[in-house]
């Protein structure tokens, strides 16, 4: 109501002002045309926003729901590649001993080895270990005081008190982690533990490990790392779209807290604090989720992201809590940034509307000055050029900007066909180094994915919800089956459809009760028997039979559409509670989709339950109907 008291206020002004500068200040023909169209233009455009902002006032909890699901996605990319650094340097480390070690002259390799480890340590202050451990000792008697009871060598790397590098006899504290190694032969990431050295006592840490493997690809060590738990505490300090209230946590895949907003719970178990149980299921099933809880009685809607580390079968969690009335603001917010940049854009409009019509450009300079300033203002529309036909350093320039044009309003179009929901749309890289280009074209095809899953699934649903609306109220089974088999070869597009009951008291005998689009049966059985055909194959099995891609040359099929060989045949047994209770058949000409599969498997147990009770009250009321009449006295 006040957007639009203000509204008709600045109109109302507008039009005293009109007559103002209409009588003080000369205008042209062009000018005296525009501004009536501007001002029809400017009330349309506000009115639209206006009509916007009420609709986005009514979808704020959804979409601040997505703010808060795109802002985890930023966090959680931050902390993948934080955490994937430190998997990086081992396998670089690891590809140099792998090659090392077939070398003959290994032996001489153990100062390189212990420079290269010491220097590492001392340079990564974030680091707190760097080891190698191998299945035997190939450095000879040089290196018998790090060998174990196992004749595994061990060289463990880590800093002193004044932060020099310092190689320390570890015994057998690498005997767990080659285990895991050993058992895996893939990459691992431990979860936060403790861990003692000679000089530092219970120091909790993150271990990167990964194998070392021979040519023939056979395990003979590993090397690990070793970070700091409190050394990523500055991970909790990042900030994205200035959220100063978000609160961002860590989970590792055995429930162990890495990051958190209070200190206390690093290290920790989830089911030894107070969590609620959407947390530990996130964690458990490595998905996606949303929730609501209330820390310190402030109310916050968060986001959990699994991310999987290196190429490790390690899942973690990222979960970012963002204050329920921050997160419906910033949406607000959004909502009236958008109404004032529809306003001062549409205002820039109007005036270089006014400037182009009225101002005549003449000399070389001033066109590529006003070709500058449009480039400048964000006003990249390719067609609008400024024509100069020079060969001197001008034109050269004017040449140039030209194709920097180009090349930003081909950014212009893909964003804004992404825009409108058209994810197909591929930019075209200016070169190998066109970042900006790549990062759209990865964008888009992240959001042409997300965009299919959505529409798959709201195909899935109205299916469902318009499918159990014909199924729905008191019918009999052919009236049923044949509202079913005329939607499901409607809706999935199939060209033939037939549905097939248990005929009663003859449990081994399946009988057409209704068809789709199919007349011609003469010559075509209406009945099959348990294993007798596709149709009694399918209710013998009580699995589907899917048969695609057929060549008229191959077999013939017995099916219910009669002698044929169609190119997708789809039979599906209807089961309730293990029980059959019919069959449908659909077939078609045309290619099959992977959703038609996915809808009808979603559809048969509600088909079987209106089946199932549709026959209850049948036999329900045929009982009702042989009790003989009370007599009244």
């Amino acid at each position: 109501m006040l957007c639009y008291v203000q509204l008709k206020y600045a109109s109302s002004l507008v039009e005293q002002a009109l007559p103002l500068q209409i009588a003080f200040y000369p205008m042209k023909i062009a000018t005296k045309l525009a501004l009536p169209i501007l001002s029809f233009v400017a009330l349309g455009v506000f009115s639209l926003l206006f009509l916007i902002a009420q609709e986005n006032n009514s979808l704020t909890n959804q979409r601040a729901q997505r703010y808060t699901e795109a802002i985890t996605h930023q966090y959680a990319s931050f902390v993948k590649a934080e955490l994937e650094m430190p998997f990086s340097e081992v396998r670089t480390l690891a590809t140099l001993l792998e090659s090392t070690l077939r070398t003959s002259n290994i032996t001489n390799y153990r100062p390189i080895l212990d420079t290269h480890l010491k220097g590492y340590i001392e340079k990564n202050q974030t680091v707190f270990a760097i080891y190698v451990a191998l299945t035997n000792n190939p450095f000879k008697e040089s290196s018998a005081e790090f060998v174990d009871n196992n004749g595994y060598f061990k060289a463990y790397w880590t800093r002193n008190a004044t932060g020099a590098g310092v190689m320390e006899t570890v015994g057998n504290k690498l005997q767990e982690s080659y285990q895991l190694i050993q058992s895996s032969e893939q990459e691992q990431i431990l979860s936060p533990h403790l861990i003692s050295t000679q000089t530092k006592q219970d120091i909790r840490v993150i271990s990167f490990l990964v194998p070392l493997l021979n040519p023939q690809k056979k395990l003979i060590g590993l090397v690990g790392v070793d970070v700091q738990t409190d050394s990523l505490s500055y991970l909790n300090n990042i900030r994205v779209a200035n959220l100063s209230d978000a609160l961002f946590e860590v989970y590792a895949d055995d429930s162990t807290v890495v990051i958190s907003y209070d200190k206390s719970h690093v290290g920790q178990s989830v089911n030894a604090i107070s969590y609620d149980e959407q947390i530990l299921t996130g964690i458990t099933k490595a998905k996606p989720f949303f929730h609501q809880r209330q820390i310190n009685q402030i109310d916050y809607i968060g986001y959990g992201v699994p991310i999987r580390l290196g190429v490790s079968k390690n899942t973690w969690l990222v979960i970012v809590d963002i204050p329920r009335r921050l997160a419906i603001a910033t949406e607000q917010g959004l909502t009236q940034w958008s109404f004032v940049f529809g306003g001062v854009l549409l205002l820039g409009l109007a005036l270089l509307l006014i400037l182009l019509l009225s101002y005549y450009i003449t000399k070389p300079l001033q066109h590529l000055c006003r070709y500058l300033q449009h480039l400048a203002s964000g006003q990249l529309n390719q067609k609008q050029d400024y024509p100069y036909h020079g060969h001197d350093e001008i034109g050269d320039l004017l040449d140039t900007v030209r194709r920097l044009q180009i090349g930003l309003y081909r950014v212009i179009q893909q964003t804004n066909a992404i825009s409108v929901g058209d994810y197909h749309c591929q930019i075209e890289l200016l070169s190998n180094n066109d970042q900006l280009g790549l990062a759209l074209s990865n964008m888009t095809t992240m959001l042409r994915q997300a965009n299919e899953k959505n529409l798959l699934q709201d195909w899935l649903k109205t299916g469902q919800a318009q499918l159990n609306e014909q199924m729905s109220g008191e019918q009999d089974k052919y009236l049923l089956a044949k509202k079913v088999i005329t939607f499901l070869t409607r809706y999935l597009d199939m060209q033939v459809g037939t549905f097939y009951g248990l005929i009663p008291r003859e449990v081994t005998t399946l009988k057409l009760l209704a068809s789709s689009a199919y007349h011609q049966r003469k010559t075509i059985a209406n009945e099959f028997l348990l294993g007798e055909g596709i149709i009694g194959q399918a209710a013998l099995e009580g699995r589907p039979i899917i048969i695609t891609d057929i060549p008229e040359d191959y077999m013939l099929i017995r099916s219910g559409l009669g002698n044929t060989t169609p190119r997708v045949l789809l039979v599906f047994p209807i089961l309730y509670e293990n029980h059959l209770k019919g069959v449908i058949e659909l077939g078609s000409f045309h290619t099959l989709e992977p959703r038609c599969i996915e809808f009808l498997n979603q559809s048969l147990p509600n088909i079987a339950v209106a089946l199932n009770t549709t026959e209850n009250n049948q036999r329900m009321q045929n009982f009702f109907m042989e009790l003989p009449p009370t007599s009244t006295t």
